[in-house]
């Protein structure tokens, strides 16, 4: 009895799911017929728009790869094994930008920084000039 009621919460936890899953796909499908996702994604800098079609491909490569496992052949010796690891290189690419970018970044505050600092040393020194000079008149 407890292994019916078991499979019959499963069941509904699946039907459940599969309802999400339609809406997501409606959802999917509109943004793919829309002329927005196709002018938003032109208007995204470089980087993010590189993030974009690196998703979409791996996401079509992977596919691929679990359907051949499905349909039990080897991913390994097909050439989309190859695509996947030319995409992970790609993509280890766009996080080493991100951490020079992030680099660059902190570099230049620490540049605003030490400039700002300079600045109010010889502001400091300007005011202790000028109220030096003026108690020697």
């Amino acid at each position: 009895m407890k292994n019916e009621q078991e499979i019959n919460n499963q069941m509904e936890i699946l039907k459940s799911l599969d309802k999400e899953l339609d809406k997501f796909d409606k959802k999917v499908d509109e943004l793919i017929k829309t002329k927005d996702l196709e002018d938003s994604i032109r208007k995204c800098p470089p980087k993010k728009r590189a993030e974009v079609f690196w998703t979409a491909a791996f996401g079509i490569y992977t596919n691929k790869y679990l359907e051949l496992l499905l349909n039990e052949k080897d991913p390994e010796l097909h050439p989309i094994k190859k695509e996947i690891k030319r995409l992970n290189d790609f993509r280890k690419k766009l996080i080493n930008a991100d951490k020079t970018e992030e680099n660059n970044e902190e570099t230049n505050n620490n540049k605003f920084n030490q400039k700002k600092k300079k600045e109010n040393i010889y502001k400091k020194i300007k005011q202790l000039n000028e109220n030096n000079f003026s108690n020697n008149i």
